[in-house]
């Protein structure tokens, strides 16, 4: 027996950035069906939060409930690093978040279905078909099979997503080794950081009593040729550490999990009919605990671009340009910032897992720091010197963000800007260009007309 659904919006996922995703769509009055394939709740790791969520969770009014979920709020770290020693906690900045995935999660799920999201779950969906009309997807749910029929689609799966993209990897691949700790000797709410020689390890206690201890290293060691050899390098490794050593006091609950943890962006995350966010769309170093705060970032990003193409069909290219900008800028900022945090460890050792990780950074550095002799400088008088656009200075159609919608706007882009600039102070910048695009006026003569 099946059934046919008709949506204008399936999701396919739920964690973070899907249920942040149909929960801001559903809150636009569009009509949005989402596929989970597992049952929630469930352990996930990516539980530390940093304060840059807040802004995202009242974006989508679901601060308080997320507040009140009784999560840990710690206010700061023990970092093993660089010239830092680990010996007493490094303020991190006040707002931030340590998760149970599980419980986090489901919360997220919940307030989207409160705001009308219909959620299978569990659900397992076929590889979606493309239509004159959007997407045919199959799902089997409640041993019965569904037939969506969705103008747009979400993949929002994670790595593993049901259509192909073309991944750019950003950093040197990365391996990942985890497990969960109860009843270790390990006291406060702090998270741990601490480098080695050859990677880094993470800590933190959750609320739910369990201790996550997960370490990151090269995945090519000679010392990875078979599980038992991996998990004796994960516990050899915890053994000796300053900051987490005491964890082996406890014992490990559930297996260990061993995954990628490399960085990278899809080149052509959207189109008129598809968007890739959270994971699917872009996968951030670990090192920066920001992961989960992109992929709700990308959410509501996706989630205003598919508003556009539903209100403003013209605009839908807009939306296109101005979303997979903001993923690849969004990764190439992280991966940078990465790259600087890594040099403060690495230029203190020439191992081979912190000597691939920081080359783009001291290129970075380096054009960063050099001084530069000062331009001469004219005297200005807003009664006698003409304005004039710089060299190379010039206004260029760009996607922007306008309320709740995008468009293209005449944007100025100018040597030295990190991108083009459409407004000033909320004032649109192209009318106030048209002033001084050849012509020989002063600032005093500009204000007066």
């Amino acid at each position: 027996m099946s059934e046919d659904i008709y949506t204008d919006v399936c999701v396919i996922g739920g964690g973070p950035a899907g249920a942040c995703c149909a929960l801001k769509l559903a809150k636009y009055g569009h009509k949005v069906h989402l596929i989970e394939s597992e049952k929630f709740p469930r352990q996930h790791i990516g539980e530390s939060l940093t304060a840059g969520i807040i802004p995202l969770l009242k974006q989508l009014d679901i601060l308080h409930p997320v507040e009140a979920a009784g999560f840990y709020r710690p206010e700061a770290t023990f970092l093993h690093w660089g010239k830092i020693n680990g010996d007493t906690p490094h303020p991190i900045d006040k707002g931030g978040f340590q998760v149970d995935r599980g419980v986090f999660d489901q919360l997220l799920l919940e307030q989207a279905s409160s705001a009308g999201v219909n959620i299978l779950q569990p659900a397992l969906a076929e590889h979606p078909i493309e239509t004159e009309k959007g997407w045919h997807i199959q799902a089997k749910y409640a041993r019965q099979k569904k037939n969506i029929f969705a103008k747009k689609i979400v993949i929002a799966s994670g790595k593993k997503t049901l259509l192909p993209s073309h991944r750019k990897r950003l950093s040197p691949p990365t391996l990942a080794i985890y497990a969960y700790w109860e009843k270790t000797a390990i006291n406060g709410i702090e998270s741990r950081v601490e480098a080695f020689d050859n990677g880094w390890l993470w800590g933190a206690p959750l609320p739910n009593g369990l201790f996550n201890i997960a370490l990151f290293t090269n995945p090519d060691s000679s010392a990875f040729s078979s599980c038992e050899e991996i998990k004796y390098y994960y516990l050899q490794r915890i053994s000796q550490s300053r900051l987490l050593s005491e964890s082996l006091k406890g014992r490990r609950k559930g297996k260990l999990h061993i995954c990628d943890a490399s960085s990278y962006v899809v080149e052509s995350p959207a189109n008129n009919n598809c968007f890739f966010i959270g994971d699917a769309a872009l996968r951030i170093d670990p090192l920066s605990s920001q992961g989960v705060q992109l992929s709700i970032k990308t959410a509501i990003l996706a989630a205003i671009a598919l508003h556009t193409q539903f209100a403003t069909p013209h605009e839908s290219k807009a939306s296109i340009q101005f979303y997979t900008q903001k993923v690849h800028n969004m990764a190439h900022q992280h991966q940078a910032i990465t790259e600087r945090f890594y040099s403060e460890h690495g230029q203190q050792h020439s191992n081979r897992f912190w000597s691939r990780r920081m080359p783009a950074l001291t290129k970075t550095t380096t054009a960063i720091n050099t001084p530069h002799p000062p331009a001469a400088q004219n005297t200005y008088s807003p009664r006698s010197t003409p304005l004039k656009l710089a060299d190379k200075a010039k206004l260029i159609i760009w996607p922007v963000l306008i309320g709740d919608k995008m468009k293209n706007l005449k944007a100025l882009q100018c040597p030295g800007f990190e991108r083009p600039v459409a407004f000033l102070q909320n004032i649109e910048i192209a009318p106030l260009i048209q002033f001084i695009e050849n012509k020989n006026r002063t600032s005093r003569e500009i204000i007066i007309e």
